[in-house]
């Protein structure tokens, strides 16, 4: 058999198209899970703050209409005197939670605490300004020190290390209907309810929180996923695509060579038909003229002259049949005969057996029959020369319902190296005399008929050809 040359496989990866790395879903669905997480943690804590201002704000609200409809009450006694401001304020400070009450004069300064156990203290500039414009403040401590605000004589009361939720809210004092400030409320409630309340919030936004980034996490996934598997299967059809518009140029490039190869092998054959014919006359008549071991020298060039000879001869009645219009139907049985007949030569001089196998009623017409022929024997002479002498090359025709099958089987060594691109390309060849494009002449050939050629089988004991030619190209 022709030997394989060097020419690797075809590349997987057409070096054109970048190929998406396999870990680029897994980084990808990484990231967008990683910005979901953030955007849910920043959501999670506005809403936090914004629903814990509103639950502070809640009670000041609630105590400053209190405040309002007690002070509705002493409307035509309220002044900037202490103790009327001191009584207003301790008629609001009775509602369920309230642990102590502060006054503060319109500047902020302490003026008197109830009961007597609260500690004065003072008000925050921040807190001041908006009490001016006669807006309530609340102010919410999770772990305040009751020693901050509660007096106590005995140093070993466990009050001055004690720690409490602390509600401190603020309200401002003022004459109606003019809204004039005279003084600040400052009420201290027990944060116990709030502090439980805020507990609550955390837990149902966390599971809010969680619930959101399984759910859009798994969409997210599985969005990521689809689109990377559709890429991918999009990538892989442009590859394919890629790969076959390569085959198909590399294809027509060498069909186009060897119809140019075709015009000028019809116009080498027109010119060593007559040459030919007179060299193989020129070497009979020495053979007959020659004496002692010349005859055998003599023979071997009558019979390398006639194989020529033979060969100028079929290819000039393929050439004539080709250009014509003439048409006829030859049987598959002798078709296999015509094939054995132009073996035998070669065969006898190896020393390797021809075996013939026809299965199967079919005709095929004479243009078609010569070029299978061309193929089989082109392919069967290959096989009788990679074949030990001894052994056998088989060609079998067999005739199906929908396709006929051309086989060529051998007993050589096999390819070494199986290249299913390049080997049917031309390249050197290591056999002595051999130009390398015997397989890709029977390639071209077997396209132009519409016919697949492929190495079907290949090892050490030896390997087969299929030609497989389509039911459409067949005479029935």
């Amino acid at each position: 058999m022709p030997t394989t040359g060097a020419t690797g496989s075809a590349s997987r990866t057409h070096p054109g198209i970048p190929r998406v790395a396999f870990w680029t879903p897994t980084v990808a669905t990484v990231l967008a899970l990683a910005v979901l997480a953030g955007t849910l943690l920043v959501a999670r804590r506005e809403l936090r703050e914004r629903v814990r201002e509103q639950i502070v704000a809640r009670d000041a609200v609630v105590l400053n209409e209190v405040l309002r409809m007690s002070a509705q009450n002493l409307e035509d006694e309220i002044s900037e005197d202490p103790t009327t401001q001191l009584t207003l304020v301790l008629q609001t400070s009775r509602l369920r939670g309230v642990l102590g009450a502060r006054l503060f004069d319109k500047t902020g300064g302490f003026v008197q605490a109830f009961p007597p156990n609260i500690r004065g203290g003072a008000l925050a500039p921040e807190d001041l300004g908006e009490l001016a414009r006669l807006q309530p403040v609340s102010r919410f401590h999770e772990a305040l020190p009751l020693a901050d605000f509660v007096l106590s004589l005995d140093a070993n009361d466990p009050t001055r290390v004690a720690m409490a939720p602390i509600l401190e809210v603020n309200l401002p004092l003022r004459i109606e209907p003019t809204g004039r400030l005279v003084g600040v409320a400052q009420f201290i409630i027990e944060g116990g309810g709030i502090a439980a309340e805020f507990a609550r919030l955390d837990n149902h936004l966390n599971r809010q929180a969680a619930v959101g980034f399984a759910v859009s996490g798994s969409m997210i996934a599985l969005t990521i996923g689809f689109a990377f598997r559709r890429l991918s299967h999009s990538y892989e059809l442009l590859q394919h695509r890629t790969d076959a518009l390569t085959r198909a140029h590399r294809e027509l490039l060498q069909s186009a060579k060897t119809s140019a190869v075709g015009a000028v092998t019809s116009h080498l054959i027109h010119e060593l038909r007559n040459p030919l014919s007179g060299l193989h006359n020129f070497i009979a008549l020495g053979a007959k003229r020659s004496t002692g071991k010349d005859p055998v020298d003599w023979q071997d060039a009558l019979s390398a002259s006639g194989r020529m000879q033979a060969t100028v001869q079929e290819i000039t009645t393929l050439l004539r049949e080709e250009q014509s219009s003439t048409r006829y139907q030859i049987p598959l049985s002798e078709l296999g005969e015509l094939i054995a007949h132009r073996l035998t030569p070669r065969s006898n001089a190896k020393g390797v057996a021809v075996q013939l196998k026809c299965q199967g009623e079919r005709t095929l017409d004479n243009r078609t029959a010569n070029l299978i022929a061309l193929i089989l024997v082109n392919l069967a002479q290959n096989g009788i020369h990679a074949t030990p002498p001894g052994r056998s090359v088989s060609v079998e025709l067999e005739a199906q319902d929908t396709v006929c099958l051309f086989r060529v089987r051998d007993q050589g060594p096999g390819f070494p190296e199986h290249d299913p691109e390049g080997l049917f390309h031309p390249q050197p060849s290591t056999r002595e005399g051999g130009s390398g494009l015997g397989l890709a002449i029977c390639k071209q050939l077997a396209n132009h008929l519409g016919a697949s050629l492929s190495l079907i089988e290949n090892h050490a004991e030896g390997c087969t050809f299929e030609l497989r030619l389509e039911n459409t190209a067949v005479s029935l």
